[in-house]
Order: C-alpha cells, then sequence, then structure tokens
C-alpha cells in the first residue's frame, strides 16, 4: 500500500508542477491564477512531506514537519476561499478588508502553532496518526471550516449574476466540488474504519485531491472556453476507458499466475493476450470517446447546414431589398428550430446615416430599433471578430469596470451572443444579436464553435451575393468565361501584405478562364501576415464559386486563425459541407511573423522551398495531406521552423513547371534554384522579376493552360525596413 500510495502522490505532484507552469506563462494572467498557483504549489509541499514521512516515519519527531503538514491545508483552504470571492474578474478592491481578515487569520495560525505553541503542540506519531490534543482539534476545526466557507462566495454570485453562462459554470463546478467532498470523506472513513489506515497513509487520498485541483484549474484557466458538461463527459469517459483497460488486464496477470501450469513461454501467452485485449478493446472504446469530445459539436454543425439557405435561392432575388430580406428569413429564422435559440436581431448597416437598421428578427420586441453607428455599444460590437458571447464582458477585465451602458444593453434586451458580418473589403455589413437557448440553458463552448462557423458561412453567403450580383451586373448575358475571370480579377490581390522583417513579392499570370489560382495574404497582426496558394481546378463556375469561398473565409479575420492549420481546418469544414460547389480544392497556408518564426500547413499542394544562403542549399518543407473539401473530420497538421536573416521562401503552382517551350523543355526547377541562387542578395521584387524573365523565355508559341503564381518572401533586418 504504501508504495502506491508514493506513486498517487509523485503523480499529483507532477500534475502540481504543470499546473504551476501552465498558469503562469499563460497569457492575461489574473489574480485568481496567482492564488490558484500558490495553492498548488502549497499542496505539492505538503505532497512532499507526506511521502518524506511515509518512507521516513521518523521525521515525523522533527516537530516542524509536523506542524507544517497540519498547517498547509487550512492555508490552502483559506486561499481557495480568496480565489472563490475574486472569481471570475472581480476587482480586489472590493475584496480588500475581507481577504486581509483571511490572510492575518493564516498569520495567527502560523504564529501560534510555530512560535507560541499556546495550544499545544502538534503530534504526529510513527504510525503516522495525529494525536488528537488541543492543537490538532482547533488545526482539524479551521481546516474543516474553510472547506465549508470555499463554496459560499460562488453560491452568492451565482444567485445574481446576469451572466447566463457564468451561473452555468459556477453550478457544475459546484457539483464538482461537492463530489469531491463526498469522495475525500468516504474514502477517508473507509480507511480508517476498515483498515485503520490515517489519513497520511491512505494512497487514496490523493484522488479527491487531484479532482479538486483539476476542477479549479479548469474554472479559472480560460473563461470563454471552459465548458464544464463537456469536461465532466470527457473525465467519466477517460475513467470509465481506464477501468476497462487496465482492470481486466490485472486480473487476467494475477489469475494468470495462480492457475496456469504453463512454465515455458508464458511471458509471451501472457503479452499477446493483452496485447490483443487492448486493441481490440481500443477499437471499440475510441469511436465512444471522439464521440464525447466531438459529438455534440457535429450534432450542432449538422444543425446548422440545415439552417443555411442553398446558394441557388439567391436567383430569386433581383434588387438588395429582395436580398436582404431572403437571407434573413430562411436563414436566421431557423435558428428557433434547429438550435433552439429563442430570439434573434438582424441589424443591417446604413451607410448615409451611420446607423444600424433593426432589418429581421423573432422573439421579444427590443428596446430599439436602431443604433447609432457611433455609439459606444454598436463601435463594442463591431471591435470584436467573431463570435461575442456576454460573459466574454469579464474575460479581459475586472466586473468593476463594465460599461454599464453596454451591461444594461445585453440585459435589459435578453442579449446572449453577438456576431459581426462584413464584406470583402473587409467593411461591416450588420451584425447579428441573439437571445438564450430553450430551456434557459447557455452556451456552451460547442454552441460557440458552431456559431462561428454559422458565421463565417452566413458572411461567406453575403459576399458570395455581393460579388455574383456584381458579376451580374457588370456581364450581364455573358458566359462562364466572363464570370470567371470577373471573379479571378475581383478576387486575387494587387500585391502582397509586408510585414517588417519580412519582404514579399510575388507575380500571378492568369492563363485560363475556367479557373486556376487563387492566392492571398492577410496581416492577422502588426508583426505577422498569413499567406495563402490554392489551385481551385479549372471547373468553370464551380473554380470561380470556390474561389470566391476560400476569398470570404481567409478575410472573415476570425480570432480563430491564429495558425495556419486551424485556417485549413475551417476551409475543409465550410467547403464540404457548402451548398455551392462540390468540388474539392487544394491550398497551403503559411503564417510568418517579423522575427522569422513561421507556421506551414498544406492540403496537397505544393511543399515549401526554403533557401538559406549560409548553408547554400535548398530545403523542402513537407507536410502533406489531403486537399480541402474532402473529410469533414479531417484535422490538417503544421510544421514551424525559423528563417535565418537572408533567408528565402517560395510558394509555387502547377503552372510554374507545366509551362515548354518550342522544343518541348519545361522550365525546370532546376532552373528556378539557379536563378535564387544567383540573386539571393537581391530584395524579393528583384527575384520575382529575374523569374519571371526566366520562366517567359520559356515560353514557347503553345498555349498555356494553367495559371501560374510564385510568392517569394525574403527574411531581412528590421532596420532596413522603410517607415
Amino acid at each position: 500500500m504504501k508504495s502506491i500510495l508514493i506513486f498517487n502522490y509523485v503523480i499529483l505532484i507532477s500534475i502540481s508542477i504543470y499546473f504551476i507552469i501552465s498558469h503562469l506563462i499563460k497569457k492575461n494572467k489574473t489574480i485568481t491564477d496567482i492564488l490558484f498557483v500558490l495553492i498548488v504549489f502549497l499542496a505539492a509541499m505538503e505532497f512532499s512531506l507526506i511521502i518524506a514521512i511515509n518512507i521516513y516515519p521518523y521525521l515525523t519527531g522533527i516537530y516542524y514537519i509536523s506542524a507544517v503538514i497540519t498547517v498547509i491545508p487550512a492555508a490552502v483552504f483559506i486561499i481557495m476561499i480568496c480565489l472563490t470571492l475574486l472569481f471570475p474578474a472581480e476587482n480586489i478592491g472590493r475584496f480588500k478588508l475581507l481577504i486581509f481578515f483571511l490572510l492575518v487569520i493564516i498569520i495567527i495560525n502560523i504564529i501560534s502553532v510555530f512560535i507560541l505553541k499556546t495550544a499545544g503542540t502538534i503530534e504526529i506519531d510513527q504510525s503516522l496518526s495525529v494525536t488528537r490534543n488541543r492543537a490538532a482539534l482547533i488545526q482539524a476545526g479551521l481546516i474543516l471550516l474553510s472547506v465549508i466557507i470555499v463554496p459560499f462566495p460562488l453560491i452568492i454570485k451565482m444567485r445574481y449574476t446576469s451572466f447566463r453562462r457564468i451561473r452555468t459554470t459556477i453550478t457544475y463546478f459546484l457539483s464538482g466540488l461537492i463530489v469531491s467532498y463526498i469522495l475525500f470523506i468516504a474514502l477517508y472513513t473507509a480507511g480508517l474504519n476498515y483498515y485503520s489506515m490515517p489519513i497520511l497513509t491512505n494512497p487514496l487520498i490523493p484522488l479527491p485531491v487531484l479532482l479538486i485541483l483539476v476542477f479549479t484549474s479548469h474554472l479559472i484557466f480560460n473563461l470563454k472556453k471552459n465548458d464544464f458538461q463537456k469536461f465532466y463527459k470527457l473525465i467519466g469517459g477517460y475513467t470509465l476507458a481506464f477501468i476497462i483497460f487496465f482492470i481486466p488486464v490485472y486480473f487476467f496477470i494475477e489469475l494468470y499466475d495462480s492457475y496456469s501450469q504453463i512454465q515455458k513461454g508464458g511471458v509471451y501467452i501472457k503479452s499477446s493476450v493483452i496485447f490483443l485485449y487492448l486493441v481490440v478493446s481500443y477499437r471499440l472504446i475510441n469511436p465512444y470517446i471522439d464521440k464525447l469530445r466531438t459529438g455534440k459539436l457535429q450534432d450542432l454543425l449538422h444543425a446548422i447546414n440545415k439552417t443555411l439557405m442553398p446558394v441557388n435561392e439567391l436567383k430569386k432575388f433581383s434588387d438588395m431589398d429582395t436580398f436582404w430580406a431572403y437571407i434573413t428569413n430562411d436563414n436566421f429564422q431557423n435558428l428557433k428550430y434547429t438550435l433552439g435559440i429563442q430570439s434573434a436581431y438582424f441589424m443591417l448597416i446604413n451607410r448615409k446615416e451611420n446607423i444600424f437598421q433593426f432589418t429581421y428578427g423573432y422573439g421579444p420586441e427590443l428596446d430599439f430599433q436602431s443604433i447609432d453607428g457611433s455609439s459606444e455599444i454598436a463601435s463594442y460590437l463591431i471591435s470584436h471578430e467573431g463570435v461575442f458571447e456576454k460573459s466574454f464582458l469579464i474575460s479581459n477585465t475586472s466586473i468593476k469596470k463594465i460599461n454599464r451602458e453596454l451591461l444594461d444593453f445585453f440585459d435589459n434586451n435578453g442579449i446572449e451572443i453577438s456576431m459581426v458580418f462584413k464584406n470583402m473589403s473587409d467593411n461591416i455589413i450588420g451584425f447579428l444579436l441573439l437571445g438564450k437557448i430553450e430551456g434557459n440553458k447557455s452556451y456552451t463552448s460547442d454552441h460557440l464553435a458552431a456559431l462561428e462557423i454559422f458565421r463565417i458561412k452566413i458572411q461567406n453567403l453575403l459576399i458570395t451575393g455581393l460579388i455574383l450580383d456584381e458579376v451580374t451586373a457588370e456581364q450581364v448575358a455573358e458566359h462562364d468565361k466572363i464570370v470567371v475571370s470577373t471573379v479571378k480579377k475581383r478576387i486575387i490581390p494587387e500585391e502582397l501584405s509586408s510585414i517588417p522583417g519580412i519582404r514579399i513579392s510575388s507575380f500571378n499570370i492568369n492563363n485560363s478562364s475556367y479557373g486556376g489560382d487563387y492566392f492571398d495574404s492577410v496581416k492577422i497582426a502588426s508583426d505577422k501576415t498569413a499567406l495563402f496558394i490554392a489551385d481551385t481546378s479549372y471547373s468553370g463556375i464551380d473554380s470561380a464559386l470556390a474561389g470566391m469561398e476560400l476569398f470570404s473565409i481567409l478575410h472573415s479575420r476570425t480570432l480563430v486563425f491564429n495558425s495556419p492549420e486551424k485556417i485549413l481546418n475551417t476551409m475543409n469544414q465550410v467547403i464540404k459541407t457548402s451548398r455551392m460547389t462540390s468540388s474539392f480544392t487544394k491550398g497551403s497556408c503559411l503564417i510568418i511573423a517579423s522575427d522569422g518564426n513561421y507556421s506551414f500547413a498544406n492540403a496537397a499542394h505544393n511543399h515549401l522551398l526554403i533557401y538559406e544562403p549560409g548553408k547554400e542549399n535548398f530545403i523542402e518543407i513537407e507536410t502533406d495531406d489531403i486537399a480541402l473539401g474532402i473529410e469533414m473530420e479531417h484535422r490538417y497538421s503544421f510544421t514551424t521552423g525559423k528563417l535565418k536573416e537572408g533567408a528565402i521562401g517560395i510558394l509555387y503552382s502547377d503552372g510554374l513547371f507545366s509551362t515548354a517551350d518550342d522544343n518541348d523543355e519545361n522550365f525546370s526547377i532546376d532552373k528556378l534554384q539557379e536563378k535564387i541562387v544567383k540573386h539571393s542578395r537581391e530584395t524579393p521584387a528583384v527575384l520575382a522579376r529575374e523569374v519571371y524573365s526566366a520562366y517567359a523565355s520559356s515560353e514557347g508559341v503553345k498555349e498555356q493552360l494553367k495559371d501560374v503564381t510564385f510568392i517569394v518572401f525574403k527574411k531581412v533586418k528590421i532596420d532596413n525596413e522603410q517607415h
């Protein structure tokens, strides 16, 4: 039993170290993170001392060790009270007197135990039982009182807060906390009464302690993403998987050793049986674990897809007023039936008067019919990309600093969600306000993720409608080739966005009126940009629609797009479920920062090519993956690296090497590399010009059928950038 106890506490210490590191290095740390780190640090000290006295019982003869072991739990739970007082984002000044009082209690307790010893001394005998004297009873009472008080600040907040998602989070956390308390009492009582094990020798006590730490970490780590419903399901699923995987294996080994008469080759038989069992059980259990992890999200995404109006319905409108009415009526109304959202209000911008006008909605009547575009409410709502949930108001600021007018706007109109829509020029179209979910439920992380896909797809539909309307207005009765050419001209940029430390240049040759290449760049921060290149194939209108989808997704500027694989994952989901086109698309995405750090993800497109002048060699960055739109559940991988000063990166399309001159000699990778090496000291603009010249000299009189896209970027000293 001692070895099990030591093993469990070592695991607990390892997890504690992980918690300390993760909460210290996370961005936007709050006072609750600091308090939690202190709690975990003290707990890890307690675990270490318990291991020490179990290995060397004579250490209990050192008074300070025994005293520390009994004092730490009281200090931990008193600090836990401070944490629950300040959750989710309270200003410490509001509770400074109460927190000061709690800290004074800790200090008085430490002084009375270690210095004055007025209540006697803490005694732990070599059987690791705490002697029941006055000092021990005072510590036990202080610990018990602290444990009981911990939930009360959260219970009070749950009763009075207007943040529905915060109430749900607190409810689930308190449920887990109470279960942990009950489990602790049960294990402590059973160990003492049935096995005569005091608390310091009970090997199962670490389990409820671990649960308390895990639940508390999940509560405060990321207020925007914590989802106790899914979290508890996953814990239950993994616990069940552990039982199914290892309990039968344990009993098999025990019974095999007891009853088997086979001596020779026994280890091979046992290994084979265990291996087969684990493989079969994993294959049976894994789908259920995946269902717990993503099943709800997939159901919501399926509901979202049922909600959206097919793109072929766009032909039913002949003017923009009809367009907006039709779009909102079909797509927003169905949120009530598919997701159970009880109210929705679409506010469309009137640019002439700079106001957002209520265009369509359902649910209780609003306090307003329009919002001034220059008001604080409008400015705040449109400043947030993606889906904004009301509790996000306190994610990055204290409750005290929340704009009262903004909070009243949400509360008085029963609004829980806001999402912004933009056009192809990154200008605001309008925003959608959503109310609570049927059954007075709060929005979960799966709801927010599904609504983000809904937002992107609606924005995609709106942009597509606008572009098609523009194309129709300009090219009435023209055939598909004109439409494709117009769309390509509309979505392909004239130049790519450089950032300090990274210079970028490119050239594109439009050889086909049936589709072809789409490439673009989007700044995602002042020192970071995303480069994207894709082959939309050569299938006429389908290629044009695919290009517009990619364009609208890339320019949705969602906060999710902080790494290339997330961009490809979103594109993959949208394209796979698109009603616009059934074709798939090859593409790759690179995010590069001013310091040269980059990440690259590939969806069956060409590899990233990097040349380092110092080493005088070319490196192919390979991250092969399937094309976009093939498999809904697929998740793309990415690779990272860092460009040194003077290093050159290249992205290119297939058309670059499909060109042949009159002698059927192609422009080759060797010729490209030769040009890059020869002019490696030049700027990307010069490199692009030289490669273009070499490519042009390889062209013959034959018609070239594929588009040619070439993107070159170079790491330079930031001091050399012209501002």
